[in-house]
């Protein structure tokens, strides 16, 4: 694996991280619904569903 490879993979995986904090917070202002977090982050719904049991 190259450099270049190396550096997107963790570029990637930042954003990623990113994603789940936003997700995270906007599901702690309860005023949001999950299909709203999961349209305005570009998570899968799935995946916000349960953050959403993870949070509250």
């Amino acid at each position: 694996m190259d450099l270049n490879t190396q550096v997107n993979g963790a570029r990637n995986a930042g954003r990623t991280d990113a994603k789940f904090e936003i997700a995270k917070n906007m599901l702690q202002s309860q005023s949001l619904s999950v299909q709203d977090v999961a349209k305005f982050t570009g998570l899968p719904l799935d995946k916000v569903i349960q953050l959403e049991k993870e949070v509250r």
